[in-house]
């Protein structure tokens, strides 16, 4: 993804010689500290030992991930042969001093399998220096705690700094945090989930834990085994939602510039097509099949002719070359990628005559050009910040379908609409060999990253990439949902092959179309039809006011910066100079609040921006804190501004020939 220039300013602090200071910076404290940490240790000094390597620890975290705030290590490939034989030697150094490090943390592993000495002071804090790694950020990582544990060793790690903690237990004993702590006493797999999707950045990184069943006399808990297993079952869910969070977070930083010029783009053909609402209630106990492009696809996709007009066919774009091959055209195509996928080497329209394609329904972000070749066109919201901002600009409500992968957004929607049976054909979610795809579809040349394991569709395990790794959580996380809150529908899995997906059942295709499709009529799916004139020209009245009222935020951002800068600047500030800034940049924030949707291209500056303003110790590290923070601000009204401007362009011009036609003829789309 190619950076605005507009943006180039603000990440001027991470240009790569900056990077290669900063990591030279990083590795000689790691080496005084480690040094600091051994000192400490041969002269049995408890209390500065653990000082120094709960601070070698956070160095170790900086060297190995990065700020907090960024996604991983910078890029130090330009460091010059002297920078490297440096950090070098400053490695070899903190090395050597692990292996006392961990002698000195590993006389406590005896506190793992019999009763702490609660009379020894130090003896919960023994147990945290076992229980962390050697890399941890006690700000940001995540501390678990399995079982019921004394207050004592709770506040044993809010004393330590750490303040993101997770007891996975039914209730606590009365504990004092301190302020800005989060701590969820609760061993319910949703609500643990929840608690972790939902934290704020920094996104935790890595996960230590404590489990207190481990110093329970045996013979006074029978169900150790069950609670062993309750915790391996609860810790997976954790690693899981964790992997969910940075999936999300690193979708969210490639993608956001593409999120963000799409989806104003998009705005005035949002306006002109239908809603996906207006679906509502047209295929509910309508059986549903949704056709991905595994690799198994290959096996049964010719059984589906036995299912056009009688089951609801829902494909993602990347199934279209292989469904056009076989002669069978589906109902409703998906597109949640921002991509192009209309040209090489994503283009999944090569060779597919127009005639062949049907509806589209599509996220408000996807690139233009997948749009406009449909003439029949369904929008819903991803859930992202640009798509609630979309959402107070359009007319009417979109459906929101918070999802990160196509295959899982067609399952949301059959169930929107109360399909059932709803069955999955092609969802391999693996690969077969070296093939992520069916034969006909256009990405099986690419690389395979590193790979997990999952139980495999017809036993044993097979073999995925990450990102399935994670759509098959979420799958099952679904399914799970489903079932709670509408247990009468069927969930099938048709694939045979690829994983195994708990909450669908495994049925032969062709036994899902004899007992459930080809015995019932066939019925016609509706397209949606060319809408009337009168009613065009309204919507796009609306959306083309709340659009104006944009353009004069920004306006407004862009004087208020102005001012604020003049009053950073002020080489001697007064008191009262000082509260006017402080009530200015109030207003700021709040104005940029109206734009979050912008905001997420520059969300890292943003952040970096306040974290700083908040470590600031000084008037002026303040002033320059705010000085970063206007500059970002600055910079996104710049970026903004065009966007809006040409959103509205194109909505004038489609509202001139909408008041001159009694019906929105399609050509209008031309200029979308």
């Amino acid at each position: 993804m190619e950076t605005p220039k507009v943006i180039s300013r603000t990440l001027a602090s991470r240009t790569p010689a900056d990077a290669v200071k900063r990591r030279e910076s990083l590795f000689q404290q790691a080496s005084e500290v480690a040094f600091r940490a051994v000192l400490a240790i041969s002269q049995d000094n408890e209390q500065q030992a653990r000082s120094a390597i709960d601070e070698l620890r956070f160095l170790k975290r900086l060297i190995q991930n990065g700020e907090p705030l960024h996604s991983g290590p910078e890029d130090i490939s330009s460091a010059s042969p002297l920078s490297l034989q440096f950090m070098r030697l400053a490695y070899d150094a903190i090395a050597d001093s692990d292996a006392v490090i961990r002698r000195w943390t590993d006389q406590n592993q005896l506190d793992l399998v019999c009763s702490i000495d609660q009379t020894d002071p130090n003896a919960w804090q023994r147990l945290i220096d076992f229980s962390l790694p050697d890399a941890w950020s006690f700000d940001t990582d995540l501390f678990l705690v399995f079982g019921n544990p004394p207050a004592a060793l709770i506040d044993t790690l809010c004393l330590r700094g750490q303040r993101r903690i997770l007891v996975l237990a039914n209730e606590l004993c009365k504990v004092v945090v301190k302020s800005g702590t989060e701590l969820l006493v609760n061993n319910d797999p949703t609500a643990v989930t929840f608690f972790i999707r939902s934290l704020c950045k920094p996104i935790p990184k890595k996960h230590a834990k404590i489990c207190m069943y481990d110093r329970v006399d045996e013979s006074l808990e029978e169900d150790t085994q069950e609670s062993e297993n309750k915790n391996t079952l609860l810790e997976d869910e954790i690693h899981k939602a964790l992997m969910s969070n940075w999936m999300d977070s690193n979708t969210i930083r490639h993608f956001a510039q593409h999120w963000v010029e799409q989806g104003v783009a998009n705005i005035p053909a949002i306006v002109y097509h239908e809603n996906l609402h207006s679906l509502d209630g047209k295929f509910r106990d309508r059986p549903a099949i949704l056709i991905a492009p595994g690799p198994s696809l290959d096996k049964n996709i010719g059984l589906l002719q036995q299912a056009k007009g009688k089951a609801v066919l829902i494909a993602p774009l990347q199934s279209l070359r292989c469904l056009y091959k076989a002669n069978i055209q589906p109902d409703y195509i998906l597109v949640l990628d921002a991509t192009d996928l209309t040209t090489a080497p994503f283009d999944c329209f090569n060779d597919v005559p127009d005639d062949f394609l049907t509806t589209l329904v599509v996220g408000v972000n996807c690139h233009p050009n997948v749009i406009r070749r449909f003439q029949h066109v369904y929008f819903f919201s991803g859930g992202g910040t640009l798509d609630r901002w979309v959402q107070d600009i359009v007319p009417e409500p979109l459906i929101c379908m918070n999802c990160s992968t196509v295959a899982i957004t067609g399952l949301l929607m059959a169930a929107h609409w109360g399909c059932s049976p709803i069955t999955l054909v092609g969802q391999d979610l693996a690969l077969a060999g070296d093939r992520r795809y069916a034969e006909e579809a256009q990405l099986n040349n690419l690389t395979v990253p590193h790979l997990l394991t999952l139980p495999g569709y017809y036993g044993g395990t097979v073999q995925t990439p990450a990102e399935y790794f994670m759509f098959h959580y979420q799958f099952e996380k679904i399914a799970e949902n489903i079932a709670l809150s509408s247990p009468d529908t069927k969930l099938f899995n048709s694939t045979e092959g690829g994983a195994f997906i708990k909450g669908f059942v495994n049925k032969p295709l062709q036994e899902v179309l004899e007992r459930y499709v080809v015995k019932l009529p066939k019925q016609l799916i509706g397209k949606s039809s060319v809408r009337d004139g009168h009613i065009i020209k309204h919507r796009l009245d609306l959306a083309r006011g709340r659009l104006k009222i944009v353009f004069r935020i920004l306006e407004n951002l862009e004087q208020q910066v102005r001012q604020l800068v003049r009053l950073s600047r002020h080489s001697h500030p007064q008191a009262t100079m000082l509260k006017k800034l402080s009530e200015k940049e109030q207003v700021l924030r709040k104005q940029l609040m109206r734009i979050e949707g912008f905001t997420s291209i520059y969300q890292d500056d943003i952040d970096q921006a306040l974290a700083t303003a908040a470590k600031a110790k000084t008037l002026r590290e303040n002033l320059v804190a705010s000085q970063a923070l206007y500059q970002v601000v600055a910079d996104s009204c710049q970026f903004f501004r065009p966007l809006v401007e040409n959103a509205l362009v194109i909505m004038d011009a489609s509202e001139k020939i909408a008041s001159t036609a009694t019906t929105f003829q399609e050509d209008v789309l031309l200029i979308v």
